[in-house]
């Protein structure tokens, strides 16, 4: 069966996280050239027949980076068990999706599931429908490394009261390139990016320093020069048109 509505990321960011819901999967699609409403007009029909009801999405669109112009299909969160539920109208609905969704779309980027890691994030009431994702490729192996590093950052951002905030997400059954989501969401928008927006926060490097000595600066930034692969960052908003009611 069709899965390719099973979508991430991450990536709702709300501070909805019920317990055991931890779970998001994502999708990519990107419309062809010029078919951009075409896919959007389909899209709110398909939606308004198949996902208003517990079977919601939520979309989001990319609009930076090579992804621009690509939208997100984020489906939870959910537990392991929500997964194993197979839909009862899943025929119509991938037929549906086959006939009016498919013929619109350039690309479809597959499906990927990430698992919400409240240890590691923080200020997690924090809303808004624009935010910046991060991705981060880990060397295999060296994720548990990566999240005890991030972890203290996090620990650190909490006692100064940062300003800031973070989710992030673990992706699952990522193989040999295990990967991290991190999605910083803009209360008051795209403006927030301006350098003196948070002309008054604590600095990152010199509180992480008092807190846990020069040695430790100096060895997390040996660990992240050693076992990130690389990172990708874009920027993003929701879309509430295109997301169920």
């Amino acid at each position: 069966m069709r899965k390719i509505f099973l979508l991430l990321l991450m990536a709702v960011t709300t501070n909805a996280f019920g317990q055991g819901k931890t779970i998001y999967s994502v999708s990519r699609v990107k419309p062809k050239i010029g078919m951009t409403t075409a896919f959007e007009t389909a899209w709110k029909a398909h939606v308004a027949k198949f996902h208003s009801g517990d079977d919601k999405r939520t979309v989001m669109e990319i609009t930076s980076g090579d992804r621009a112009g690509s939208y997100l299909l984020i489906q939870g969160p959910m537990t392991y068990a929500d997964m194993d539920v197979e839909k009862t109208n899943q025929t119509a609905h991938d037929a549906d999706y086959d006939k009016t969704i498919a013929p619109t779309l350039a690309e479809e980027g597959g499906t990927f599931y990430y698992q919400y890691l409240d240890s590691l994030s923080f200020n997690t009431d924090v809303q808004g429908d624009k935010s910046i994702v991060t991705l981060t490729w880990i060397k295999s192996g060296k994720m548990g490394d990566y999240r005890a590093e991030v972890k203290k950052g996090v620990d650190m951002s909490k006692k100064i009261n940062s300003p800031f905030n973070n989710f992030r997400y673990q992706q699952m059954a990522a193989g040999s390139s295990p990967q991290m989501a991190s999605v910083y969401v803009l209360k008051d928008g795209f403006k927030q990016l301006e350098q003196d927006y948070f002309k008054d926060a604590p600095n990152f490097r010199d509180n992480y320093v008092k807190m846990y000595g020069i040695d430790a600066w100096m060895d997390r930034v040996k660990l992240l020069d050693e076992i990130v692969v690389k990172t990708e960052v874009y920027m993003r908003k929701k879309r509430a048109d295109l997301s169920s009611k």
